[in-house]
């Protein structure tokens, strides 16, 4: 059956590439993996078990992707080589092969606050409700100034 021709497929596609991206960077279990989609996400979007669970084992049957148990019988996954041609293939316009940028540099970790910012401007109104946050964003500025001086 073709990646296309089931409606579980069309529904994950976007999910898949996703996963294969996160497993790209490092191995992970389906509740890191859901943990992180969550937290990547500020929480406002948190995949379920039924769509995570099931995506993983459809890409482990097609070999995009490879789980071992660890001694206390957790699964962790990994890409193999199969996965990271097809993630390749989804080379995303604007965004680039986003799973290949590890942050590591200056330049790029830049970037990706730059586009935190722009996301925590447009829940402004949020965020001012939230002290715990306004607090939290304050010490941020603050350790942010002493580093560029």
């Amino acid at each position: 059956m073709d990646f296309f021709t089931s409606s579980t497929h069309r529904r994950s596609f976007g999910l898949k590439y996703w996963v294969l991206g996160m497993l790209y960077r490092q191995d992970m279990s389906g509740a890191m993996i859901i943990d992180t989609m969550s937290q990547k996400s500020f929480g406002m979007w948190r995949p379920s078990p039924g769509s995570i669970y099931p995506l993983l084992r459809d890409m482990e049957n097609r070999g995009e992707i490879k789980m071992k148990k660890t001694v206390v019988g957790q699964k962790i996954y990994g890409i193999t080589d199969k996965g990271k041609r097809s993630l390749n293939s989804f080379d995303i316009p604007f965004f680039g092969r986003f799973w290949e940028s590890d942050g590591s540099s200056v330049s790029s970790t830049i970037d990706s606050m730059e586009a935190d910012l722009d996301y925590l401007s447009d829940k402004s109104e949020e965020l001012k409700k939230d002290k715990e946050a306004v607090k939290r964003l304050n010490k941020i500025k603050d350790d942010l100034s002493r580093l560029a001086k």
